[in-house]
């Protein structure tokens, strides 16, 4: 599939758990969430900003026998006005080379991770983001993230009341 507009072609595209994954020849990826009942997109598209430790650019045009590398990014998502960022964590192909077993183990510590929950507005100690900041670090422990990652997401970081 072309994008005429850009000129680019759809190299992945991605339904999976509500959310719909796009990824052009360009190297640029988007995500939007979608009604789990209908399909139909609820937000507009959002960019996949390339990943921390990305530093080699992709070259589309050299074939390679090897599998894809994955990568795993953290995507921020405005919600409402005066809300902080909805930030969740994918992995895609395109940072870091993940293997299964890293790809397993980003899986099972992100569901082992506690969720932020409140029974109010009011009430609310922690957001996504200090839930996503919590499975990095993590992951960090791990040797699946570069520290730096940490310091990044840190400085990016949306107070939870405005």
């Amino acid at each position: 599939m072309t994008d005429t507009k850009e000129g680019r072609t759809t190299t992945n595209h991605t339904v999976r758990n509500g959310r719909e994954f796009i990824s052009y020849s360009d190297g640029t990826s988007y995500t939007r969430k979608l009604d789990r009942s209908t399909n139909q997109p609820i937000t507009d598209w959002t960019a996949v900003e390339t990943p921390v430790d990305d530093e080699t650019p992709v070259d589309d045009k050299t074939p390679s026998l090897e599998p894809p590398t994955r990568h795993l990014s953290v995507v921020a998502e405005h919600q409402a006005e005066n809300e902080p960022k909805h930030w969740f964590l994918f992995s895609h192909v395109l940072s870091k080379d993940l293997t299964d077993e890293e790809l397993t183990r980003v899986d099972e510590i992100a569901k082992g991770e506690r969720q932020p929950s409140a029974l109010n507005r009011g009430a609310v100690t922690e957001h996504c983001q200090g839930w996503t900041l919590r499975v990095v670090k993590r992951l960090v422990e791990e040797g699946i993230v570069e520290g730096r990652v940490v310091g990044v997401l840190e400085a990016c970081m949306d107070p939870i009341r405005n």
